[in-house]
């Protein structure tokens, strides 16, 4: 037997698990790169950069929030430092920081340049 057989009780687990978490991560990455991105294109000036902006920022934002949640789970508890887990969880922390940046662009959108964005997002 190799070491990644896992007993039947953990597979339905792992079953349960993503068939529960999946949905809401696919649901989220649909909102915030198709859904906030195409909610942008009213503008009648700014409508294709906002477009573009939206999706630069929410990958950064994507990947800022995983690193900046990984970070204070590990210095607030002092716990050991380790390589950062990628699983369904950390995706959807991730899409959460993303939709929250995305939030707050909409309101400033075409008011601002993509630094002053980037700012926002880092904040």
């Amino acid at each position: 037997m190799d070491g990644y057989s896992k007993n039947p009780i953990q597979l339905a687990n792992m079953r349960e698990f993503m068939q529960t978490y999946y949905p809401m991560w696919q649901d989220l990455h649909v909102m915030i790169y198709v859904g906030f991105g195409f909610l942008m294109v009213f503008l009648k000036t700014h409508s294709w950069t906002a477009v573009g902006f939206n999706y630069l920022l929410a990958a950064f934002a994507f990947q800022w929030g995983i690193l900046v949640t990984y970070f204070w789970d590990r210095v607030w508890p002092d716990e050991e430092w380790t390589a950062i887990p990628l699983t369904l969880d950390s995706l959807v922390v991730g899409d959460y920081a993303a939709a929250c940046c995305m939030v707050a662009f909409g309101a400033v959108v075409g008011k601002v340049s993509l630094q002053q964005a980037w700012i926002i997002v880092l904040f």
